[in-house]
């Protein structure tokens, strides 16, 4: 069976679909780019927003127009989330993505409504990416007001680190030149995080999303210890309102958040910090909002996510009073994202004049180790290479260099 895998949502849903894909092609099925012929169609969802259930119904009807005689199978969230409605244009609607949802979406695929063959000899996939996600834990118990996550991936739980580095072997064996570790709270593992990254391949390392009330000196030197670990630290900060972060449940104040941040610049000079923030959480005042804000210019962030809370049944934030107008969440989204620009191109210039190491995940365009884009116009900077890379410029949101040598 020719199989189209597309992917929506969060690295954690990047990692699943691997699994997804990994799981078929052991069973001979293929994949195929979007575009090319497919007896079916795997899309893995996201309803973490309104908008990324939208972008989700969306991509499902855009598939079932393309492909109006494949299965077309929705994985992932939007299926276990029970207030999502499920899609008209689904056929298969699987929830989860452990080994039972895989086990569930290989019985789909090859009964009667999969139409498919007989399994064969082990299927080939595309040609691998430079890049491989790979996750490491899953679920939430962290009960911040606005969530679903903990009703669509359930209780916290990590895989095996027996498991983790085999697969980590996998991907290096299958030409992986960086390993992305993601997972809903990765770093609540605390000092079995360190010692899970000393058991890795040696290739770069980076890590998913950090929550800052887990980031201590002793996980920042451990981090410091790991060779090949990215200077690139994504700790979702949602507000830098205290009032606000507490109305959230969030699990640190911005005077906590702001000491995680100092922790991890001790022992990375010039490492990249991103973060995420929710405009019009319900109770936000326009100054809630200025100090969050001044919060973020205080941060120097390189990069900001910035996205208006929209509620979410089942979770506690959606009948909190005091909800925000749709027209002051799209001004406080169009203010944080000015304040994000500033720092970004503030980030990125000064960085001109240096040598970043630089893998290339396409001819000519890769990322640095602090997630900066560059762009190389040598013939030499081919996809899966790795360089240091003289930064001469920057232009728009890339920066631009000369490869120097391979690494």
């Amino acid at each position: 069976m020719r199989i189209v895998f597309y992917t929506l949502g969060c690295k954690a849903n990047r990692a699943d679909t691997r699994e997804y894909k990994r799981a078929l092609l052991q069973r001979g099925h293929s994949e195929v780019l979007r575009g090319e012929p497919a007896d079916a169609v795997v899309l893995n969802s996201c309803c973490v927003t309104h908008t990324a259930e939208s972008k989700t119904r969306k991509a499902a009807r855009a598939l079932r127009r393309q492909y109006p005689r494949a299965l077309l199978a929705v994985c992932g969230c939007m299926p276990a989330y029970k207030d999502a409605p499920r899609p008209p244009e689904a056929d298969v609607y699987i929830g989860g993505a452990d080994s039972e949802a895989r086990a569930r979406l290989i019985d789909a695929l090859e009964g009667p409504e999969g139409r498919s063959a007989e399994p064969r000899a082990p299927g080939k996939p595309l040609r691998e990416r430079a890049r491989a996600y790979l996750k490491i834990q899953d679920g939430c118990a962290a009960g911040c007001a606005y969530c679903v996550i903990p009703l669509t991936r359930g209780r916290p739980r990590r895989l095996r680190e027996e498991d983790i580095a085999e697969r980590a072997r996998e991907l290096v064996s299958e030409g992986c030149r960086e390993i992305v570790l993601t997972g809903m709270e990765i770093s609540s593992l605390g000092a079995d995080l360190t010692r899970l990254l000393t058991r890795l391949p040696p290739v770069r390392l980076r890590l998913g999303s950090l929550d800052p009330a887990d980031v201590t000196r002793e996980m920042a030197d451990g981090f410091a210890r790991v060779a090949g670990l990215c200077p690139h630290f994504h700790l979702s900060l949602q507000s830098g309102c205290d009032a606000t972060l507490r109305r959230m449940k969030r699990r640190y104040d911005t005077a906590r958040y702001g000491e995680a941040v100092a922790l991890l610049r001790e022992r990375f000079r010039e490492c990249a910090v991103t973060t995420d923030i929710m405009a019009g959480f319900p109770g936000e005042t326009e100054e809630d909002f200025a100090q969050t804000a001044e919060f973020m210019e205080k941060m120097r962030f390189a990069r900001a996510h910035i996205f208006p809370y929209s509620p979410r049944p089942g979770t506690a934030a959606a009948s909190m009073p005091g909800q925000v107008s749709a027209a002051a969440k799209k001004a406080r989204c169009a203010k944080a994202e000015e304040t994000a620009r500033a720092a970004a191109r503030e980030y990125r210039a000064a960085h001109i004049g240096k040598t970043l190491n630089v893998l290339f995940e396409a001819d000519g365009k890769g990322r640095a180790e602090n997630y900066l884009r560059v762009r190389a116009s040598s013939a030499a900077a081919t996809r899966n290479s790795l360089w240091v890379v003289a930064i001469t410029g920057c232009e728009g949101e890339e920066l631009t260099g000369e490869p120097l040598r391979e690494i």
